[in-house]
């Protein structure tokens, strides 16, 4: 598959054209908007192609952000620690820093999706 920096305008408003029924309402095809264009996306050239504001974020913004508390409760989970229990067995008992990396991957991923939802 291509990387999406070498989208052509065509090719990005064909993929959105494939997002949910809300965006339909949007002339894609008049934007030009390349792929790398498409990665930077921000609010304020959403708002000036017709859109509402998403939070001042661009789509790379908030997947770098995704990518980074991921990357956390991955080394978190890797890091996780064994107890014995009272009839010793070992169990695993997860970190109060897993568990708030698992909240943060949340956190990040819904901004991710409701700028994809729009």
């Amino acid at each position: 598959m291509e990387p999406v920096t070498s989208w052509s305008d065509e090719r990005v408003a064909e993929w959105l054209k494939g997002l949910d029924a809300p965006l339909q309402q949007y002339s894609f095809s008049e934007w030009h908007l390349s792929g790398s264009e498409l990665l930077h996306l921000s609010s304020s050239k959403l708002e000036k192609l017709g859109t509402y504001s998403v939070g001042g974020d661009s789509l790379r913004s908030l997947t770098e952000k995704l990518r980074a508390v991921a990357h956390t409760l991955q080394m978190s989970i890797q890091g996780r620690w064994r107890v014995n229990t009272s009839d010793g067995q070992s169990a695993t008992k997860l970190s109060q820093q897993v568990l708030q990396a698992v909240v943060d991957i949340i956190t990040e991923s819904n901004g991710l999706v409701s700028l994809l939802n729009r």
